[in-house]
């Protein structure tokens, strides 16, 4: 599967609401982010990652996908420009059921543990952290590339 094309096309169908709100989205991919895997399992992956930073994010704001290869390592990273989540509650992100305490609008706390899910079901993990400019919140999810074995014990 190629991660860019699917960020491509997931970020073509968020634009819409991303327009509506004034939000701004960008895909910075510096590799097409060839993965083994499923792809329906992972455009659910990156479609929940934006969908996750384009309601949370905050209106106005910016919505940025990140693609690059390290090493044998695909990092797909997703960050958003609102409040963020506070330091101590970030490692309760991606449990399910689990909503940060400041979070607003709708959701049942499924979509991060969904996306954690799917990124272990390929043989990768996923990191929850500040983002770049101090506020927002930034997902790396990281996946062995293409031609890389990984095992895992599971099959997807």
């Amino acid at each position: 599967c190629e991660l860019r094309a699917i960020a491509e096309r997931v970020l073509a169908d968020c634009a819409p609401a991303a327009m509506t709100e004034g939000t701004t989205v960008s895909l910075d991919a510096r590799d097409v982010g060839l993965v083994m895997g499923d792809q329906a399992l992972l455009e659910a992956l990156v479609r929940n990652l934006v969908d996750n930073a384009l309601r949370h994010g905050g209106s106005r704001g910016q919505v940025r996908v990140g693609l690059a290869r390290a090493n044998d390592e695909i990092r797909l990273t997703v960050e958003d420009a609102g409040p963020g989540v506070p330091p101590d509650t970030l490692e309760r992100l991606g449990r399910r059921f689990y909503r940060a305490g400041a979070t607003t609008g709708t959701g049942s706390g499924l979509g991060l543990s969904i996306v954690k899910r799917i990124a272990e079901l390929h043989g990768g993990s996923v990191n929850f952290r500040t983002g770049n400019a101090g506020s927002g919140l930034l997902v790396e999810i990281v996946i062995p590339a293409a031609g890389t074995r990984r095992t895992t014990g599971r099959s997807v």
